[in-house]
């Protein structure tokens, strides 16, 4: 005798099962989407694949109900992960992370993606505000880019302090390089070219350097990414780039890498010879470092 289906119901086989299983569903609408909280929706989608939760929800397709889900921030099981809970095997379910954290992580890969911060960024900001006042002090004249300037001005940096001309004329100089984050001058001449990597990408600052030193040809111009602890070899790794490796150069005129914690020491140990305690303190891309090795062995 063949089984009558209850009504509002659907079957549901399950592989490796020898019963039919009922789950509710049909027209009849068991949930609202548009007032569930995360927490509830999120155990349903862990519970049942997208196709019953849409049914739970009045009938509704699949992709309409994933689309729920991600308006509400809640993460989903694969197909491939069904597949493999229906052969029994136990497959950890995603976490539903609280929605200040997918905030944080959203921001974070638009700024990488535009290589523009898009938030004031205090610690870059402060080191690049040492970088000038270092300048400063060592009686180099400043240029910064005048996106900044505001910024920097809260932290007790005069607009005018950052407003020194670019001796390149304005046919040769393109916009990169008037954003590079801190150049020193003395006399109408480049001495020294800082790029603040706080949460951009890194290898947009070091174009911008390579640009800077294309233009002035022979000229070998110290030149310096500045990155957080934290960031150290993902910039050395950057460094390390064919292409960047061989627009780099070597010697003096290498891009070297500093740290936030040593700008701020240098600018608080009031020491002469500032430029020679940068190369001190700073470090070598890992191709000159290699170098150095074979040549001590």
């Amino acid at each position: 005798m063949k089984r009558s289906r209850p009504p509002g119901r659907t079957p549901n086989w399950r592989r490796g099962s020898n019963r039919q299983h009922w789950q509710v569903g049909g027209r009849k609408r068991i949930v609202n989407p548009r007032t569930i909280r995360r927490r509830p929706l999120y155990n349903l989608f862990m519970k049942y694949p997208a196709t019953e939760v849409g049914r739970l929800m009045g009938g509704i397709s699949s992709v309409a109900a994933k689309i729920v889900a991600i308006k509400n921030m809640v993460p989903t099981r694969t197909r491939g992960e069904w597949a493999m809970i229906y052969a029994g095997r136990k497959v950890p379910p995603p976490k539903l992370l609280p929605l200040t954290e997918i905030h944080r992580m959203m921001m974070q890969r638009i700024r990488e993606a535009s290589g523009k911060p898009l938030m004031l960024d205090s610690e870059t900001y402060r080191t690049q505000a040492a970088l000038i006042k270092l300048g400063l002090k060592s009686g180099y004249d400043v240029h910064a880019p005048p996106a900044d300037r505001k910024a920097l001005s809260t932290l007790g940096i005069n607009k005018a302090w950052t407003a020194t001309e670019l001796p390149i004329p304005a046919e040769r100089c393109n916009g990169a390089v008037r954003h590079i984050d801190v150049i020193w001058l003395r006399d109408g001449k480049f001495q020294a070219a800082f790029e603040v990597e706080g949460a951009t990408i890194i290898h947009s600052g070091i174009g911008r350097l390579n640009d800077l030193k294309a233009l002035l040809g022979p000229k070998r111009l110290p030149t310096f990414v500045v990155v957080p602890q934290r960031r150290r070899l993902e910039a050395l790794n950057q460094l390390d780039r064919p292409a960047i490796r061989k627009a780099n150069g070597r010697g003096i005129g290498a891009t070297r890498l500093l740290s936030f914690e040593r700008v701020r020491d240098l600018l608080r140990s009031q020491k002469d010879q500032i430029m020679r305690e940068l190369f001190r303190v700073s470090e070598a891309p890992l191709s000159m470092q290699r170098r150095r090795r074979g040549r001590a062995h």
